[in-house]
């Protein structure tokens, strides 16, 4: 069975979309086949990214409805073979239930090795869609108010019994650390969240602005490789965190 991350934010805009989808790439380059679930109606960020939105016809709703075979919603990235979209509704009436997305989670991870998925906060609240759930990556940037954010995300979704919660920093800049002079060191922001830290991502404003209209980086660039070290370090590999 494929191992199910969710990658989640109590605080929108601290680019959780980017981060499920280089993280994809980037398990993708590492020969793993990967599946990202795009659970937020209507925006279709994720399509955009991994290059598929000109291509779409059906999207998870039309599997759902009947419109449509498994098969024919998943639209396979042209980065990497390896890396798969299933996108999310494109009409916001139709946003799948979470016990919709645990039975097609439950179909695909006997397919896929590695699951991500991108849905809304409120899934959290959902015990019997926890369950699903291998890892949590808890998204934050620097902003005290992400941060704190990510502490009561931590707090509820401990309670299922997940143990594999890590946190991920985006956006991350020294300059910015000092500025808003609220922490010291990331050795303070970890203290703070209580979430075992896996990944920095460094901020780099063009790069994700190329990400976000789907044209692939550099693959020597600073952010890139962050994400593969974070992609090694979700399947085990020791690499260390570096900024």
């Amino acid at each position: 069975m494929g191992t199910v991350t969710l990658v989640v934010s109590e605080k929108g805009g601290v680019g959780k979309s980017t981060i499920c989808s280089l993280l994809g790439l980037k398990l993708a380059e590492l020969n793993k086949r990967v599946l990202v679930i795009d659970n937020v109606p209507c925006v279709g960020a994720l399509s955009t990214i991994l290059g598929v939105y000109q291509n779409i016809i059906f999207d998870s709703s039309d599997i759902v409805n009947g419109n449509c075979k498994l098969n024919d919603a998943i639209y396979q990235s042209p980065f990497n073979h390896n890396l798969h979209l299933l996108p999310s509704p494109q009409n916001p009436y139709n946003k799948l239930s979470h016990s919709v997305i645990k039975q097609l989670i439950n179909l695909l991870s006997s397919v896929y090795e590695h699951i991500i998925i991108d849905c809304p906060y409120d899934i959290i609240f959902d015990t019997s869609f926890m369950s699903c759930i291998d890892n949590a990556l808890v998204v934050s940037d620097l902003n005290p108010i992400s941060l704190r954010a990510a502490r009561h995300t931590k707090s509820i979704i401990k309670k299922y019994g997940l143990s594999n919660i890590r946190l991920v920093i985006n956006n991350f800049s020294y300059k910015l650390l000092d500025h808003l002079s609220h922490y010291n060191d990331l050795d303070d922001i970890i203290d703070d969240t209580s979430i075992q830290l896996i990944a920095v991502i460094p901020k780099d404003d063009i790069t994700v602005l190329n990400i976000i209209n789907g044209i692939y980086p550099n693959t020597n660039s600073p952010i890139i490789l962050a994400f593969k070290r974070l992609a090694n370090r979700l399947i085990g590999v020791h690499v260390p965190i570096s900024i």
